[in-house]
């Protein structure tokens, strides 16, 4: 089945899908792009939370009680998300707060969000840092679904017509409320989707075989206490395929390409020539 225009990155895409009732470890996974967390992580977390919260109480009330963050069908509460995305020095803040009024009148500029209804729990994020990489990573998708700069925000107030929470993925640094942005801007660990969204920041047209980012390795955010064992990026793809295409684009391709590796020396007419080439060429394919 041939890909659509948008569809060039999910080779690319970290999608974790459906498994019982875990969409809140889905979610964070989703969003993290690696398998980080299990639900015994979770779990872990989820008894953490209630054990604090009975220390909390007065001793004559430290009757053994049903757990507010978890369940036996894989549920988790948000204060268990939250306390799981500390370990990357990330929170979840209400779209509906007076810190996220920016983010939720310009939401193509943030990273990523996160919504739950009920039992459900997914992840709407975007990658390279780029507002035409949005897509909706949700674990009941077979594939993630694209969803356009201008759709998104109409879609994020559709979701919450039908009752569902909205949190925008922040950095846990200090808010400033006089600011705009108000929230932190979030660092999330480097995937290889954002290396492909870097180096094709638009989706190509349906008939142009996809480019392939330069190989190269990324290591996991430092000092990050999962960095061992989530997923670095390794080599991508072998190269360009030219196929049947037409021979211009495949020509354009490869000098793009090479615009992305490693720059001669400086000073070089070789390199001179080579970026006046590649000039010209993005001037023939996109005038401009």
């Amino acid at each position: 089945m041939a890909l659509s225009d948008h569809d060039d990155i999910l080779t690319y895409v970290f999608h974790e899908r459906q498994e019982g009732m875990l969409c809140a470890q889905h979610a964070l996974n989703n969003l993290l792009q690696g398998p980080y967390f299990t639900a015994v992580d979770l779990s872990t977390i989820a008894q953490q939370l209630d054990e604090d919260e009975l220390n909390q109480l007065d001793p004559q009330d430290q009757a053994p009680r049903e757990s507010s963050n978890y369940d036996d069908t894989g549920f988790f509460s948000v204060q268990v998300l939250m306390k799981a995305l500390e370990i990357w020095n990330l929170t979840l803040v209400s779209i509906n707060s007076q810190a996220a009024k920016y983010a939720k009148n310009n939401p193509e500029e943030q990273d990523a969000f996160i919504l739950n209804l009920e039992l459900h729990w997914f992840t709407l994020r975007r990658f390279g840092g780029s507002k035409q990489r949005w897509y909706n990573c949700d674990s009941m998708l077979p594939t993630p679904r694209f969803v356009s700069e201008t759709y998104l925000s109409a879609l994020l107030d559709q979701f919450q017509s039908d009752g569902y929470s909205v949190f925008v993925v922040a950095g846990a640094g200090e808010r400033s409320a006089d600011a705009e942005p108000a929230i932190p801007r979030p660092q999330l660990p480097r995937s290889e989707a954002d290396a492909y969204a870097e180096a094709v920041p638009f989706a190509l047209p349906q008939s142009q075989p996809p480019l392939q980012p330069s190989p190269q390795r990324v290591p996991p955010t430092e000092g990050s206490p999962l960095a061992s064992g989530g997923r670095t990026l390794g080599t991508i793809g072998p190269g360009i395929d030219d196929g049947d295409g037409d021979e211009d684009d495949a020509e354009l391709n490869r000098a793009i390409m090479m615009s992305l590796e490693p720059a001669p020396v400086s000073g070089s007419r070789s390199s001179e020539n080579e970026t006046e080439r590649i000039r010209r060429l993005r001037l023939e394919r996109f005038g401009k």
